[in-house]
């Protein structure tokens, strides 16, 4: 009886997941981050069974371009999200502020440990 009921909630998740729509979602969290001036735009969207990836985009900031992002993948399993930025490449009026390039970041949270999230990140120093 419990294994069926277990077994049964985790169908019940993957199928949440994987049905869930993704692109809808990240429209949302694009008009959300809008509002504090932040915009991802020319990306590319490609959705997987469990997350989103988002190819070749451009950063701004309050309107002004600062960088290049080659991809951000996106992995939502509820209880455990993922989000890896890779390739970070700064336009050449930010590089002479802040001489550096990110190759990744990643940013991981899990439910089971919700007060924490895991946050790594490669940065380069660009000459």
């Amino acid at each position: 009886m419990v294994k069926k009921i277990l077994l049964s909630s985790i169908i019940a998740i993957l199928a949440t997941v994987m049905f869930a729509p993704k692109k809808s979602l990240y429209y949302l969290l694009e008009s959300e981050l809008q509002k504090n001036g932040i915009v991802l735009s020319n990306e590319n969207l490609s959705t997987n069974p469990f997350g989103l990836s988002i190819q070749n985009s451009s950063f701004y900031i309050e309107n002004t371009h600062v960088g290049n992002i080659e991809s951000i993948s996106i992995t939502m399993l509820l209880l455990y999200n993922a989000v890896t930025i890779s390739n970070f490449n700064p336009t050449e009026s930010v590089k002479k502020m802040v001489p550096i390039s990110i190759s990744e970041i990643d940013v991981k949270y899990a439910i089971w440990n919700p007060l924490e999230y895991l946050f790594i990140s490669w940065v380069v120093l660009v000459k």
